[in-house]
C-alpha cells in the first residue's frame, strides 16, 4: 500500500489509502482469473456461431453444431487421425 501511496503522491495525487474500500484494491483471485477466462471463451464461441450462422444462412443451433463438428474435426486431423 505505501508504494502506491508514494506512486501518487509522486504523480501530485493526494489519496488516502486507508479511506478506501480495500477490495476495491484487492489482486485478482482464481475464481476472478477463471470467470475471466469463460467470459472470453462464451465471447468467442458466440461471435464464431453468429459469422458461421450468417455466412451459411442457418440458424444459430446450427451454426453451433456446425463449429462443434469442425473443431472436433480439426481436432482429429491435429493428433493424426484422418478420416
Amino acid at each position: 500500500m505505501e508504494g502506491l501511496e508514494k506512486a501518487l503522491a509522486h504523480a501530485g495525487v493526494s489519496l488516502d489509502i486507508d479511506d478506501l474500500d480495500k477490495d476495491s484494491l484487492r489482486g485478482a483471485e482464481d475464481i476472478d482469473i477463471v470467470y475471466s477466462g469463460l467470459d472470453n471463451i462464451m465471447s468467442n464461441a458466440l461471435y464464431s456461431t453468429t459469422v458461421k450462422a450468417e455466412e451459411a444462412g442457418i440458424s444459430l443451433r446450427q451454426a453451433a453444431y456446425v463449429n462443434g463438428i469442425e473443431r472436433i474435426n480439426a481436432h482429429f486431423v491435429k493428433k493424426g487421425f484422418i478420416f
